[in-house]
């Protein structure tokens, strides 16, 4: 095999961390195909642990974690990998970087590690929590994270509306509202640079999603999210710009 596994003390793996990178298998099968037995520990969150050194120069750890009940030996669970998210390489500390597409680590050393295991037969994989978060594809979903206001929107009169055609051109999803909208940091600063374009009747809000919600809706988002405790204007019930960048009509802020 190109690279070397080798069993190291516990002192060298106490800065390592994990980065979502899991091994899919048994304790039975990781021992086997590493020829390492692993610790048992009686107490705390992890009950096998492997203290393990990359040719002889990276340190990392597999280990089960959180696991309820007894761990069978022969039972196949999502092993977490740990390593060190940062390294002392040529003098300076280099931060640990992700591919936006695979979600595997960038740095030589991981990758090194990813290819060791996986040459020893083992099934090296993010773990579901990952995939989640990002989806298949590889890339960030948008729906775990907690809805915010973003933006105060008008809507576009139909004539305005943005074609299809070129909403392709640059990666935007055609469902977003974005191409129905006009955003700024206040309703007045949108009717002053795009009045003739939009519905004065529709004053709401943009949000993360790349939806366009009306004043009740986004009072409900932004307060949810903790971008602000309460409403200041229509009797607390409709969010007005003011309230989202903290500066009430006279331009003090609001506390």
């Amino acid at each position: 095999m190109e690279h070397t596994i080798k069993e190291t003390i516990q002192d060298n793996i106490l800065e390592t961390s994990y980065h979502d990178l899991i091994i899919r298998a048994s304790k039975n099968e990781i021992t086997e195909k590493l020829g390492i037995k692993p610790r048992y520990n009686r107490k705390g969150k992890t009950k096998y642990d492997w203290c393990l050194i990359l040719d002889d120069k990276l340190p990392f750890t597999i280990y089960d974690y959180k696991e309820e009940g007894r761990l069978k030996a022969d039972e196949v669970i999502e092993y977490h990998i740990g390593w060190k998210s940062e390294w002392f390489i040529n003098g300076e500390f280099s931060n640990q970087e992700l591919d936006s597409k695979t979600g595997f680590p960038k740095r030589l050393e991981v990758r090194e590690l990813i290819v060791a295991l996986e040459e020893r037969g083992l099934d090296v994989d993010q773990s579901k929590s990952w995939k989640t978060f990002y989806g298949s594809d590889g890339y960030f979903n948008k729906k775990v994270i907690m809805e915010r206001i973003i933006a105060a929107a008008y809507k576009v009169k139909p004539e305005f509306i943005c074609k299809k055609g070129s909403v392709r051109k640059i990666g935007t999803d055609e469902k977003d509202d974005i191409y129905q909208c006009r955003i700024g940091r206040h309703h007045a600063e949108i009717l002053h640079m795009f009045g003739e374009e939009v519905d004065h009747n529709t004053s709401g809000f943009y949000t993360s999603y790349g939806r366009y919600v009306d004043r009740k809706e986004a009072a409900k988002i932004a307060i949810k999210s903790g971008q602000i405790k309460k409403c200041h204007y229509f009797g607390g019930e409709q969010l007005d710009s003011s309230d989202i960048f903290d500066l009430d009509y006279n331009g003090k802020f609001i506390i």
